[in-house]
C-alpha cells in the first residue's frame, strides 16, 4: 500500500511541475551498450530519467540497483533513486526476451539545482547502467514561427481568391496525405499506420512560401524555390528534438506534389521503439493535392 501510494504521489508531482525535456541527451561515455537513454525531464519537483534497454542475442535479466543515483559532474554530490517504474528493483529481476526489442523504463530522482547543466548516472561501480557526462542542456530550439493573420478556411479562400492573379501554384489550400513507411536493410517493409489526411495551407511570406493549418497555426515547415519548373526544397523542423529534416519536390501538370522525408534515427527511436530494430529506418510519405483555387484547365 505504501508503494502504492508512493507511486501516485510521484505521478502527481511530475504532472503538476513544468517541466524542461531533453530527447536523447549528449553524453561522454557509458558502461553498458545495450541501454540508452531516451529523454532527461526537469520538473519543478523531479529528476525523471528515461531509459531504455535493447535485448542482446538471446534472453537476458535486468533490474535497477537500490543505490542508482544521479550527481552534477565533478561533483561528489548524489541524488538518490526515489522509484523506478516499469523495472524491478534487485534482488528481483525482469527477463527480457530479444523479441520484445526494446524494454523502456522510468527512473525518479530528487530535484536538481537549476545551476547543474551536466550530470553522471550511476547504478553501481561496475558494469552498471552508468553514464558519464550528461548534458541537460541542447542547442536552443528555434524561435516558434508566427501564426497567420487569417484564421479561418474562409479567410484563407477569400485572399487567394481576391489575389488568385498574384499567386504562384504552390500557394493555395492542399489535401495532404500522409503515411509512415518502415525500411528494413534500406528497403521498404511496411506501413505503420493507416493513411491520414487533413488540409493545409501553403502562403507565401518573405522569400519562402510557409505551411500553416487551416485556423492560421504555424506548421514549422516551409517550401523554398530551387529551381524553374515549380520546383522546391522542403524543409520542416522537428521541434521536440531539434532538428530539421528536408525533401525535395515538384509540382506536376494536375496540381499534385510527392516527398517523403526519413526521421533522425533518435526520432523514430523515440517515439516508435516498439516496431523497429536498430538500423531500421522510418520515412514520411506525403501526397498532396491542390483543392484551392483550382488549377486551371
Amino acid at each position: 500500500m505504501k508503494k502504492i501510494f508512493l507511486s501516485l504521489l510521484i505521478v502527481m508531482y511530475a504532472i503538476g511541475g513544468t517541466a524542461q525535456t531533453i530527447i536523447f541527451p549528449s553524453y561522454t561515455s557509458r558502461d553498458n551498450s545495450n541501454v540508452e537513454i531516451s529523454r532527461i525531464s526537469l520538473t519543478d519537483t523531479l529528476t525523471i530519467v528515461e531509459m531504455y534497454f535493447l535485448a542482446p542475442i538471446g534472453d537476458s535479466w535486468i533490474c535497477a540497483d537500490k543505490n542508482f543515483h544521479i550527481k552534477p559532474y565533478n561533483s561528489n554530490d548524489r541524488f538518490f533513486l526515489v522509484l523506478a517504474e516499469n523495472i524491478s528493483l534487485c534482488p528481483k529481476r525482469d527477463k527480457i526476451s530479444r523479441d520484445k526489442i526494446y524494454k523502456k523504463f522510468l527512473l525518479y530522482f530528487p530535484i536538481l539545482d537549476s545551476s547543474v547543466k551536466r550530470i553522471d548516472i550511476i547504478e553501481k561501480a561496475k558494469d552498471g547502467f552508468n553514464f558519464y557526462g550528461v548534458w541537460l542542456e541542447e542547442k536552443q530550439e528555434e524561435p516558434l514561427p508566427d501564426s497567420s493573420k487569417y484564421r479561418t478556411r474562409e479567410q484563407f479562400m477569400n485572399y487567394f481568391s481576391e489575389n488568385q492573379s498574384n499567386i504562384v501554384p504552390l500557394e493555395g489550400i492542399w489535401q495532404e496525405t500522409s503515411q509512415l513507411a518502415h525500411y528494413v536493410s534500406a528497403n521498404f517493409y511496411d506501413y505503420l499506420n493507416d493513411k491520414e489526411v487533413r488540409e493545409f495551407v501553403i502562403i507565401k511570406k518573405d522569400e519562402r512560401y510557409v505551411c500553416y493549418d487551416v485556423e492560421g497555426g504555424p506548421m514549422d515547415a516551409f517550401f523554398m524555390p530551387i529551381a524553374e519548373g515549380n520546383r522546391y526544397l522542403y524543409k520542416k523542423y522537428l521541434r521536440d528534438i531539434r532538428e530539421t529534416v528536408s525533401a525535395f519536390s515538384m509540382i506536376n501538370e494536375k496540381s499534385k506534389i510527392k516527398l517523403s522525408y526519413f526521421y533522425p534515427d533518435k526520432y523514430a527511436r523515440y517515439h516508435h521503439p516498439e516496431d523497429i530494430m536498430p538500423g531500421d529506418q522510418l520515412a514520411l510519405r506525403l501526397e498532396l493535392l491542390k483543392i484551392f483555387p483550382e488549377p486551371e484547365e
